[in-house]
């Protein structure tokens, strides 16, 4: 599992943990297929939704960010899997 943000959502500095840790983030993806995209050696396998879990006011948040985002969710969990791919370039998966 791995959780990510929308670069809208990831760079707005807007998020309650940003706030709590000062953590800045220099990038966001738009979904589980974008971190696969990334991420070598990882395929998706689905997303989990959570911030419409938090509370009404969250869900709603939730549905108005993907009509302007054109689907994409502000933040959720995407399940991956290992795969056994090396990445181009690689001959034995290392870098």
């Amino acid at each position: 599992m791995a959780d990510f943000f929308h670069p809208k959502a990831a760079l707005s500095g807007r998020r309650p943990i940003v706030r709590a840790t000062g953590a800045r983030f220099r990038s966001g993806v738009r979904g589980g297929r974008g971190l696969a995209a990334v991420a070598p050696g990882w395929e998706r396998l689905g997303d989990h939704r959570v911030m419409e879990r938090i509370s009404i006011g969250h869900r709603v948040a939730a549905v108005l960010f993907r009509l302007l985002t054109l689907g994409a969710p502000a933040c959720s969990a995407a399940r991956l899997r290992a795969t056994d791919r090396t990445p181009p370039g690689t001959q034995d998966g290392s870098a």
